[in-house]
């Protein structure tokens, strides 16, 4: 509470952009900057970077430049850190936090340390102690995955820089057809031996793209009923939910997989059998996140991603609007 009054008392003196509002900003700098807890409840934002901003008036990574980020260069560069973005990072205890060898401690504990990871939740039933980990906020999530991409680079860096920012502004116009071209030209920068089957690899890139964009997002929003793939904050008060699938298929005789489709014939077949999963997609939406985020200001836009052959998309969507009570 005294948190709030301080930043309630420090956003009545700021001024504003215009057009936006004092609710915006304090949206915004939550998104930003709030997130840090030790006991997965209460929640605290980072001083540092709050402070600095009221100082500035500026949006920007402040705790990254707050001290040297070399051992976090090294952690991705021996991609020991790829489940911190991807996917839930490991059950983490107070015993895995103690310091011995520095060379040898755990890389989510060096992360919880220095504040690029936080406590998300208590893990019930573990003795001693076990903690979920993951990114605590905006700042630290659009600061890190630029980091990364300079160790597993498209092929063109200039081009994917262009569809990233394509992605974005056809996923907030909702253009189907465009964001699945843009994605999936995306996609293809990258490498042959750089593709993995695996959903989150698809998850991470679209992230990627996001970051790249200057796009706000969430990777591990939380809601009654699981952790979502991935949350965008769109125009006005519009919030995107977007659930990730990869569409597997069986090796050909040869012992490879089917590649991506050219002819349009082929293309509306292969995108006509990845239907099913994106139904199942949207389903898990609407039954697992959709009934937390059923109510507020602006849209619920749910959209449903399904990849095969490395870089072939289907996207659909369903908007919903929202009851604002």
């Amino acid at each position: 509470r005294d948190q709030d009054r301080a930043l309630n008392a420090l956003i009545n003196h700021q001024s504003l952009p215009k057009g936006s509002t004092r609710d915006d900003l304090r949206r915004l700098l939550k998104d930003w900057y709030d997130g840090y807890t030790w006991d997965g409840q209460t929640k605290v934002y980072n001083p540092w970077s709050i402070l600095h901003f009221f100082k500035k008036s500026e949006i920007q990574y402040y705790w990254m430049e707050s001290g040297s980020t070399a051992f976090i260069e090294k952690l991705f560069k021996t991609g020991k850190t790829y489940f911190s973005l991807t996917e839930e990072v490991p059950a983490f205890t107070n015993a895995d936090n103690a310091i011995g060898d520095i060379d040898k401690i755990k890389p989510e504990a060096l992360l919880f340390q220095t504040g690029y990871l936080t406590v998300q939740s208590l893990i019930p039933g573990l003795s001693p102690k076990a903690y979920q980990l993951g990114l605590p906020n905006t700042e630290v999530a659009a600061a890190i995955l630029p980091l990364i991409n300079q160790f597993e680079p498209p092929k063109k860096t200039v081009v994917s820089i262009m569809l990233a920012i394509e992605i974005r502004d056809r996923l907030l116009r909702l253009d189907m057809e465009g964001l699945q071209k843009s994605f999936g030209d995306y996609l293809a920068q990258f490498t042959f031996d750089l593709h993995e089957a695996t959903e989150k690899f698809y998850h991470f890139n679209f992230l990627m793209a996001m970051s790249t964009a200057g796009q706000p997002f969430d990777v591990q929003r939380h809601t009654s009923h699981g952790i979502l793939d991935l949350w965008v904050k769109g125009k006005g008060d519009d919030d995107y939910i977007i659930e990730f699938k990869l569409f597997k298929e069986e090796k050909d005789s040869s012992g490879n997989y089917p590649v991506p489709p050219r002819e349009p014939e082929e293309r509306a077949r292969l995108r006509e059998r990845m239907a099913t999963m994106a139904d199942k997609a949207m389903k898990q939406i609407d039954e697992k996140y959709a009934p937390s985020l059923g109510r507020g200001p602006g849209r619920l836009i749910k959209v449903a991603m399904v990849i095969a052959r490395r870089d072939f998309v289907l996207a659909q969507f369903e908007i919903v609007n929202r009851d604002p009570a």
